[in-house]
């Protein structure tokens, strides 16, 4: 009964981490579309940003596609951690932000 409790959990976090990184990777194509193009001198590039809203526009999709992104990798990274996954989430281990999580969080 606990397995099959554990696997419903296991799924709802595939499905947010599946969920927000899809959505991270649609904001940073959205992000990259609006990017506005700015000129290559400093003066004409500051006196251009401070008269547009896009560039604000832009760094808060860009902020929120990589938040999305982290939130993808943590969550798949759990559920790999804990199933048959867990040789591949042993090797991506030292690069994985669920590491930086505490002990007891992560079960």
């Amino acid at each position: 009964m606990n397995h099959q409790h554990q696997s419903v959990g296991d799924r709802t976090y595939l499905r947010v981490g599946a969920g927000s990184a899809v959505l991270g990777v649609v904001a940073a194509l959205v992000q990259t579309a609006l990017d506005p193009s700015y000129s290559d001198d400093p003066t004409k590039a500051i006196q251009q940003a401070s008269l547009s809203h896009f560039l604000t526009l832009s760094r808060i999709l860009d902020m929120t596609s990589f938040l999305l992104l982290l939130v993808g990798v943590v969550a798949i990274t759990k559920v790999l951690s804990a199933g048959r996954g867990a040789s591949w989430a042993r090797v991506a281990g030292p690069c994985s932000p669920y590491r930086l999580l505490p002990a007891r969080s992560r079960r």
